[in-house]
C-alpha cells in the first residue's frame, strides 16, 4: 500500500468513526428526549386515570341514590295502588 493510500484509508476510518460518534451522541440525545417525553405522558396518563375513577366513583353514588329514590317512589305508589284497591 502506497502512502497516499495509506493516508486516504486512515482518513477514511477517522471520518467513519466521526460519523459513528456523531449518530451514537444523536441516539443519545433523542433516547434522552423520549425518556423525558414518555415520563410526561405517563404523569398525564395517570393523572387521567385518577380523574375517571373518582368520577365513575361519584357516578355510581348518584345512581344508588337514585335507585334508592326509586325504590321509594315504587313503595309509595303501592301503598296508594293497595288503598284505591
Amino acid at each position: 500500500m502506497t502512502p497516499e493510500e495509506l493516508n486516504r484509508t486512515v482518513d477514511f476510518i477517522i471520518q467513519s468513526q466521526a460519523r459513528l460518534a456523531a449518530a451514537q451522541e444523536q441516539d443519545r440525545e433523542e433516547r434522552i428526549e423520549f425518556q423525558k417525553w414518555s415520563k410526561d405522558l405517563s404523569r398525564q396518563l395517570a393523572g387521567l386515570i385518577q380523574t375517571q375513577t373518582q368520577l365513575l366513583e361519584m357516578q355510581s353514588r348518584r345512581l344508588d341514590q337514585h335507585q334508592k329514590e326509586f325504590l321509594e317512589l315504587m313503595r309509595a305508589i303501592q301503598k296508594i295502588t293497595d288503598r284505591l284497591n
